[in-house]
């Protein structure tokens, strides 16, 4: 059987726990070479998943290898700099999110691959979990048939401790991480006593604000933001004249609370999302119908999936180079969320 022939670039914690090694498990690509700045960790890792060509400068490995696309894991600070050259070089490629780190940079990338008709696909897993790929046709298909009456609005909220659960083995050495600064860590134009936040809102947040793009289908607008770094801040936006609010805050705790309510006349539609490394667990989707006297039933559905989010991503954006189609997270879409939180800062800015 034939297939894909994929190129993988840095194999740090990251790198190997949620995304490189569910390619055992992935039949239609093949891993056929790995680049890794630091060699020890090259060797073991090659090892363990049975690559057979490693470098230690990608830039070689792309000018030598004949390769249907590329996977790219590294430093988040460092992809958009290496993002460039490999779409330059005209091959697909996979990141991890953010797909830059300012959202100029977002929107350079995405003119690059257009213009080379690339697919260009970034890991904004939540996109991909079943739960909340079947919230989102539940909500167009009560939007349609006007079933729970109209949609008069939205919350999202995620309250971000800790998420790391079920991590597998994974092969870390002595050897120092590659530190230098490639991309701006956050836009030219921002204060420096607001870079840490910056970086912290589109490292989380991100997924939040790209869902409400994909679950409503709608051009997101600010309206008004409280801004409290030592509390809840809230963000209020628009989608064709529908409401969103958006609460976050990062806590003090191994516990994660995400999720959003979508709110119709009749009911709603509440989706509870899973830490992230939660593997294979979809989030619990809950069907609210009322009536004049208060709750008429409450549906609740879950394990829609057994494979995990991040296996989801993988597959869809293979399938999307094997079939020229556009992947769920084609970076074109999901660059509405970068704007957002280049607006949001502007207005912190001020």
């Amino acid at each position: 059987m034939s297939y894909l022939k994929i190129g993988w670039i840095g194999s740090g914690f990251i790198g190997q726990v949620g995304h490189l090694n569910l390619y055992e498990d992935i039949n239609i690509a093949k891993i056929t070479c790995l680049s890794e700045l630091r060699a020890k960790l090259a060797k073991k890792v090659s090892i363990k998943n049975n690559i057979k060509n490693v470098y230690l400068n990608y830039e070689e490995m792309i000018d030598k290898e004949n390769l249907d696309a590329v996977v790219l894991i590294v430093n988040r600070n460092h992809t958009a700099f290496h993002a460039e050259k490999i779409l330059k070089k005209k091959l697909n490629l996979f990141t991890e999110k953010p797909q830059a780190s300012t959202y100029q940079g977002a929107k350079n990338l995405v003119k690059i691959a257009k213009k080379n008709k690339l697919v260009y696909a970034t890991g904004l897993m939540r996109r991909h979990d079943e739960g909340i790929k079947y919230a989102k046709k539940l909500i167009n298909k009560f939007k349609k048939n006007n079933t729970l009456g109209n949609l008069i609005g939205a919350d999202f909220f995620c309250f971000a401790g800790g998420d790391y659960c079920n991590i597998g083995n994974y092969i870390s050495t002595n050897e120092p991480k590659f530190n230098e600064t490639l991309c701006p860590r956050y836009p030219l134009w921002l204060k420096k006593k607001y870079g840490r936040y910056y970086e912290e809102f589109l490292n989380v947040y991100i997924h939040d604000l790209d869902l409400m793009s994909y679950v409503l289908d709608e051009k997101l607008n600010i309206k008004q933001l409280d801004y409290n770094p030592s509390k809840i801040s809230n963000l209020l936006l628009n989608a064709n004249n529908i409401p969103i609010n958006f609460k976050w805050r990062k806590i003090n705790a191994n516990q994660w609370y995400e999720g959003f309510n979508i709110y119709f006349d009749k009911g709603s539609v509440d989706v509870k999302l899973n830490p992230a490394f939660l593997k294979n667990i979809s989030s619990l989707v809950t069907i609210n119908k009322y009536g004049k006297g208060g709750l008429i039933n409450s549906q609740k559905l879950e394990n829609f999936s057994f494979n995990w989010s991040f296996y989801n991503q993988h597959i869809d954006f293979l399938n999307s180079v094997k079939n020229k189609t556009t992947p769920i997270s084609d970076c074109s879409k999901t660059i509405q969320s970068m704007r957002i939180v280049d607006e949001v800062f502007h207005i912190i800015n001020q």
